[in-house]
Formats: structure tokens, sequence, C-alpha cells
């Protein structure tokens, strides 16, 4: 167990945060709202004293209920990252000897992230809505935390039967239970999660997916009523096929059928490369560089790049991106796991050792999520650390669809004629101060659009409306 940094006497926070840091105290300390749905989510283990996981444990509320039931459980493990409400955790959980507190937050990895606390206009930190990442969202007090692995963090304990799991980690709860999968398919707990979905969103994720991975492990959902009686919870065709997804042989299947449907619609178009002698030239004599273009046009890329010259693509590990990775595979694109822009350090090392070898690793700067068209900040950051350049490259052709996503992804219709086009590549930033980088991404920014233009103008392709 980590000791927490006091709060009253540290200089970092407010004169109103230690306030609002006693007003919490006082709070939790009175507060008996959560001691009925704690009864109600012990009373489904079959454990007369069960093991309960409190993660995302935050002032300790749901974590006093959890001792205070009428069902004593034997051990109370509460996760809670905050620095500022851990110390109240401490306080509140201090005499409480089965509770075991732990300041670190549980993902999918091991290692640190940053973790975000919203400061309110008054200045009082929004504790209710910690999360970690390292986009904040207007003004936040950020502090740095070890993450750990769920299963790996139960066995380095010597902790093999866990009987109660409650998550609610301000959209993180994917994460908590994908860094858990023998937790999860094998010692089989009773879960109690609460989720947000738009701040699932944040991850790329969303309640329907969590759902099906409960779901498609054999779990049984379910929601309380008003006076703590289970409901079930009706899976929908669309959760059906969430559930789906998430298998190894659904994730086969729908990977095949969509490289096979992508194949034979792109080998319909009649493509031709425009000025073919400059990507000649630049294949003939490189020492590695980082492919981009936008997301709208990521359709046809696997397909008309020479795969002679194999690319690697950075993807996420929620189930969509593995979805991804599995229909690109079969087009001769490596894959390497990771993010390059959220909790991106460790996508970026894994994208500058591949340039290291000289290999082509390739990144949508605007994706997975937006904003259309407007460049992060991860392929320059890239650019600096392996000192490489940037390759801006975009295809268009004559008649298409459009997709009703955020980037308005183009699909070509069948038997058109399309062009694929290659820009000037960008030198990487002189330094990595914020200045330089944001340079580059503004010229990376314009590259890319006088590409895609380039490339629209050549089949009669009119400009894409962003705003619509």
């Amino acid at each position: 167990m980590i000791q927490s940094t006091p709060i009253l006497s540290n200089d970092s926070y407010s004169f109103g945060q230690k306030a609002r840091w006693l007003a919490l105290l006082w709070r939790t300390w009175n507060d008996r709202r959560l001691y009925g749905v704690a009864d109600a989510i012990l009373a489904q283990s079959p454990n007369p004293n069960p093991a309960v996981l409190d993660i995302g444990a935050n002032v300790g509320a749901f974590t006093r209920a959890f001792v205070k039931a009428g069902r004593k459980p034997r051990m109370v493990l509460a996760f809670e990252p905050s620095s500022y409400v851990f110390s109240i955790l401490e306080i509140v959980t201090r005499r409480m000897r089965q509770v075991q507190r732990h300041k670190i937050a549980l993902s999918n990895t091991t290692g640190s992230v940053m973790l975000q606390t919203p400061v309110k206009a008054s200045g009082s930190l929004r504790v209710g809505l910690s999360h970690i990442g390292d986009d904040a969202a207007g003004n936040a007090f950020s502090e740095s935390v070890p993450t750990r692995r769920l299963d790996d963090f139960l066995a380095n304990n010597g902790i093999d039967s866990i009987d109660v799991v409650k998550i609610d980690v301000e959209g993180a709860e994917q994460l908590v239970v994908d860094g858990a999968p023998n937790l999860l398919k094998t010692v089989r707990p009773v879960w109690y999660v609460e989720i947000d979905e738009s701040r699932a969103q944040r991850f790329g994720e969303s309640a329907q997916m969590l759902f099906a991975t409960f779901t498609g492990n054999g779990y049984k959902a379910y929601r309380f009523a008003d006076d703590f009686s289970l409901l079930p919870r009706q899976q929908t065709r669309s959760s059906m096929l969430k559930q789906l997804k998430r298998t190894r042989a659904g994730m086969f299947i729908i990977s095949w059928i969509a490289a096979l449907v992508i194949a034979l619609l792109l080998a319909s178009v009649r493509w031709r490369r425009h000025a073919p002698e400059k990507l000649d030239a630049i294949l003939a004599d490189h020492q590695g560089f980082i492919l981009v273009f936008w997301h709208e046009r990521l359709l046809s890329m696997v397909f008309l790049w020479p795969r002679k010259h194999r690319l690697t693509a950075l993807q996420s590990t929620h189930v969509d991106g593995r979805i991804i990775a599995h229909t690109v595979n079969h087009f001769g694109v490596n894959t390497v796991w990771g993010s390059s822009n959220r909790g991106g350090a460790s996508g970026l090392r894994k994208m500058k050792r591949i340039l290291d070898e000289g290999g082509i690793p390739t990144i949508t700067p605007d994706g997975p999520r937006g904003p259309a068209r407007k460049t992060a900040m991860g392929p320059v950051a890239l650019a600096h650390l392996a000192g490489k350049p940037i390759l801006p490259v975009a295809w268009s052709v004559e008649r298409c669809w459009r997709a009703g996503s955020w980037d308005r992804l183009m699909i070509p219709k069948p038997f058109t004629r399309g062009v694929f086009v290659v820009g000037d590549a960008i030198a990487p930033p002189a330094s990595g101060g914020r200045d330089d980088l944001e340079d580059a991404r503004l010229a990376l920014d314009a590259a890319l659009d006088r590409v895609t233009a380039e490339a629209d103008a050549l089949t009669g392709q009119p400009p894409l409306d962003t705003a619509s």
C-alpha cells in the first residue's frame, strides 16, 4: 500500500481546494446512502464472507458501505489513484481492518499515465470526474500515477479468489476488464459496473461493448430496480453482433469477409498513379519515413500501396481496432498495438523502433475519432523522436459514396476511375519544443489538404465540406 500526500500541508492545493477536501471528508463520514446498494451487490455472491474489489473507490463511500453491509466481507481492496481523494479514503477506512488501500490505476497495461481531475470555475476539484489520459479537457489538475493490470496485481499479491468486483472509473471500465482476462473467465466473480456512455467514448469504447464482453463470456446481465431487486437486461440484436465481434472466431470471420469485399470492390476500380516516378524515387532509396493520409481515405490505401514495401499500422486494442488490424493483415500490412494520441508514449515508442529499422509506419493523423482533417500531435512528435520525414499521400475517385461517420469515409463505387497522388515530404521538426512541434503540425495539416485537393481535382471530385 502507498501512503498518500497530506493535503492540508501541501502547497500544490489552494485554500479553496483544502476547504473542499474537509467538506468531502465530513460528508463521507456521514454518508449512508450506499448501504442498501452495497447490501444488494454482496447478496449476489454465494460466499457469506466475500472478497471485494472496489475499483475507483474515490473518497471511500462505497468501500465503507461494503464493510458496514449486512454480509461482512473478509477483505475489501480499494483502488484509487488520485492523491486528493486517496487521502480521504485513508482516513475514512483507517479503522477498518478488512480494507487494503492501493493508490494505483488499473488498466490493460503496466506503466504510468496522467490522471486528470477537472477544476471548476470556483477552483475546487471535480473529484468524481477524474480520468486517466493525456487529453485534459479545459482546466484540470494533472498528476502521474502508476498503472497495473488487475490480473498481474492479484497474482503478485497471491490473491486467487475474488467474489465481487465494483468498477466506476469514468469511462475506462473496458480497460480494467481487458487487463483481467483470468478474473473474467476463470475466477468469475459478481461484477457491479457503473459506466457513462459519453465518458466511455473518450477511450473509443461504449457501454454496449462492455456489455458484450461480459455476455460473450457467459455472464448474465441484470440491472437494479428501485427496491434493489434484480431485473434481467434484455440482449438486443446489436449486442449479439458485438458479442460475436469479441470472439476469436467472430473476429476472423468478420475480418475475412471485410477483406474480401474490399478487395473485390477496389479491384473493379481503374486506378492510375499520378507522377509515379516520384514515389519510385522515394522507395528506391529511403531509411524509413512516416506515411500519412486523412482518415477518410483509409479504405483504398492498403490496396494501392505496393506490397513490396510493407506498411506497419498502429492500431488500438479495443475490439474494432483488432478487427481492422486483422482485415488489413490480409493486404500485407503489419500491425502494432497502441495509440499515437491517447496514452501515446508506448505507441510512439513502437513506431520509432519500426523507423529505426528502416520501416514505414503509417498513421491517420486525424484518427481514430477526429475531428476530421485536424492533425493530432502524434505524427510530428514521432518524426522528431526518430528524425525521419513524413510523407503525405492521398487517393480519390470520380464516383464514390460517403459514409455518415465523423470522417465522411470515402468509398469508391464499382468500375469508377481513381488516382493515387504522392505529396512532398516534410522534414522532422527542428526540436521537440512546443512551438516547433506546433509549426510542424500546421505544416502537415496544409500538406495533407494540398495532396488531397490535388487528387480530388484530378478526378473531378468536389471539395468535402468538413463542417457538414
